[in-house]
C-alpha cells in the first residue's frame, strides 16, 4: 500500500478520554463530513465490521488492527480499491495526547494507473479530519 496522507495533531485532553471519542461512533459524522452514520461493534476486536453510512452510499469497514486505547486501524474495500485509516494516540513528553493518521491506498488491476489521483483524491477529502475530531473533542466538556 501507498501512502495517500499521513498527519498528527496534539491536543491537550487525556489519551483515554480521546480514545473514547475516536471509538465514539455516533461522533464520527461530527469530525467525518462525508459520513452520515456509524453503526459499530460495542466490543472492539479484529474483523469487527462498521457499517458506515456517507454521502456516496453504505460502506463496511473493518477493525484490522487494534490495540486498546493507543491505535486502530480501519480498512474499507471499493473494487480494485483499499484504503486503510490508522489512528495512533500517544502520550506526549509535554503532557498532551499526540494522534497519528495515516491514511494508505492499495488499487489493484488496471485500476492501478490512476492510484495517484485515488490517493490525491482521498488526501482532500480526508487530509483534515485529524483538524475537525480535535475541534469536536476540545468543544466536549
Amino acid at each position: 500500500m501507498d501512502v495517500a496522507f499521513d498527519v498528527s495533531q496534539s491536543t491537550n485532553r487525556p489519551r483515554a478520554e480521546v480514545w473514547e471519542a475516536l471509538v465514539d461512533w455516533s461522533l464520527m459524522p461530527t469530525w467525518m463530513p462525508a459520513v452520515r452514520s456509524v453503526v459499530g461493534p460495542d466490543d472492539l476486536a479484529v474483523g469487527e465490521p462498521l457499517h458506515v453510512d456517507t454521502t456516496r452510499g453504505a460502506r463496511v469497514s473493518t477493525i484490522s488492527a487494534l490495540d486498546e486505547g493507543h491505535l486502530i486501524e480501519l480498512t474499507a474495500r471499493s473494487g480494485p480499491i483499499t484504503a486503510c485509516y490508522r489512528y495512533a494516540l500517544d502520550d506526549a513528553a509535554d503532557g498532551t495526547t499526540s494522534i497519528r493518521l495515516v491514511a494508505e491506498v492499495a488499487v489493484r488491476g488496471p485500476m492501478r494507473v490512476v492510484a495517484p489521483l485515488v490517493r490525491r483524491s482521498i488526501r482532500r477529502a480526508d487530509g483534515d479530519q485529524l483538524d475537525a475530531f480535535v475541534r469536536v473533542i476540545s468543544a466536549r466538556r
